[in-house]
């Protein structure tokens, strides 16, 4: 399972809660996250308990979205 999160997204009170059913369903878990937000999203992870299998970043270069 993966969730690509926007830089409104990752603010909302509620995201944390759609990340944790997201995770009971026993699946591994990953964020991807606009450029410059692993570090919060990490450290929203970490603060609230929710187990993610990887955290990545994500930009658009000439249009094209690229993980980094």
């Amino acid at each position: 399972m993966a969730e690509v999160e926007t830089h409104d997204s990752i603010m909302a009170v509620a995201i944390v809660s759609e990340w944790k059913e997201a995770v009971v369903r026993g699946m591994p878990f990953y964020l991807f996250v606009p450029r410059g937000l692993k570090e919060s999203a990490q450290k929203l992870v970490e603060d609230t308990s929710v187990p993610v299998s990887g955290i990545y970043e994500y930009t658009f270069i000439n249009g094209l979205r690229q993980v980094l």
